[in-house]
């Protein structure tokens, strides 16, 4: 996603403490240390938050695929 938005959007991956860190490196992941991401969303492996500048929840997807969040962002951001 960082690749492909630019500036535009900051995607980052939010594991668990403990848990399997996929293809996500250091410069692109938060570690929710304590479970409070996970709990709020009641999150499972795969899920895609979208959260807006202003901190709001704009898209939420329960699968790992792209085609929502490019949909979203295309309807919202212009080229």
């Amino acid at each position: 996603m960082n690749q492909r938005c630019g500036s535009v959007v900051h995607a980052h991956s939010v594991l668990r403490a403990g848990g399997p860190t996929g293809n996500a490196t250091s410069s692109d992941s938060l570690f929710d240390i304590q479970g409070h991401a996970y709990r709020a969303y009641d999150a499972k492996d795969g899920l895609l938050v979208l959260v807006r500048p202003d901190g709001y929840v704009g898209f939420i997807a329960n699968d790992d695929s792209l085609s929502g969040v490019q949909a979203y962002l295309e309807y919202f951001v212009a080229p």
